[in-house]
C-alpha cells in the first residue's frame, strides 16, 4: 500500500505546482526587464555616440574655417593683399594648409599610399 504521507517526486498538488511557477516566474520576469532595458541603453547610447560624432565633426570643420577667416583678415590688415605684393603668395598657402586638414578622405588616402 502507498504511504500518503510520503511525497513521490511526481504526485504534485495543485498548490505545489501554482508556488513553483510563482518562485520562476519572478526571477524570468525580472531578466526580460533587464534585457528589454540593456537593449533600449544601448540604442540610445549609440545614437548619442552618432550624434557627439556628427557635432565634433561640424564643429573641427567651423574652428578650420574660422581659423582660415581669420589669417586671411590678417594678410589683409598687414596689407599683404594690395597689387604692389604677391598677394596671393600668402593666401594660396592658408587655402591648400586648410584644404588638407578638411578633406579628411583624401588625407587618410594619402596616408595609406
Amino acid at each position: 500500500m502507498v504511504d500518503i504521507n510520503k511525497r513521490v517526486f511526481w504526485h504534485l498538488t495543485l498548490k505545489d505546482i501554482l508556488s513553483i511557477l510563482c518562485s520562476a516566474a519572478i526571477p524570468i520576469a525580472l531578466a526580460i526587464y533587464t534585457a528589454i532595458g540593456a537593449q533600449q541603453q544601448k540604442k540610445e547610447a549609440e545614437k548619442t555616440r552618432q550624434f557627439d560624432l556628427e557635432r565634433a565633426e561640424i564643429l573641427r570643420q567651423q574652428i578650420l574655417y574660422d581659423e582660415f577667416i581669420n589669417n586671411i583678415f590678417k594678410l589683409d590688415n598687414y596689407g599683404y593683399l594690395k597689387e604692389k605684393k604677391n598677394p596671393w603668395a600668402f593666401a594660396n598657402a592658408y587655402y591648400r594648409a586648410a584644404h588638407r586638414q578638411w578633406d579628411t578622405i583624401r588625407k587618410a588616402d594619402v596616408i595609406q599610399f
